[in-house]
């Protein structure tokens, strides 16, 4: 009797732990994206990407000079990023598609002189 619970035992821990596995979800088409603020005000940052035809946002990301802020479960593939004034957030400063790749990236933002913003990618950690 005791061999055969054993058995019963074991198996029932494989099964749940195969089945907390397929219910965790896939991170392997996500992938972290950070902003760098190179300018002298507050920014807010907000992404939004189109999964299976839903709108998908991230956070508002509040961002203040010389500082950087991670959205980190980011998919991969076109992503919306909007930039806003920290004081005046009806104000977008930047509103661009940017491709997202399989690797973390580091937008640095950085001001232009007509008063718009630009992004520079950063690859790497």
């Amino acid at each position: 009797m005791s061999s055969q619970r054993k058995l019963l035992t074991g198996l029932g821990l494989s099964v749940l732990v195969v089945l907390l596995c397929a219910a965790l979800p896939n991170t392997a088409h996500a992938t972290g994206v950070g902003f760098y603020n190179n300018t002298k005000s507050r920014i807010l940052v907000q992404g939004h990407s189109i999964v299976k035809g839903m709108i998908r946002k991230g956070p508002v990301l509040v961002v203040d000079p010389g500082k950087t802020v991670y959205d980190i479960y980011v998919p991969v593939g076109p992503r919306t990023i909007t930039i806003a004034d920290g004081l005046n957030p009806n104000q977008i400063l930047y509103n661009n598609v940017m491709p997202i790749g399989p690797v973390d990236v580091l937008f640095v933002v950085q001001p232009l002189p007509n008063g718009t913003l630009q992004l520079v990618p950063k690859m790497g950690p």
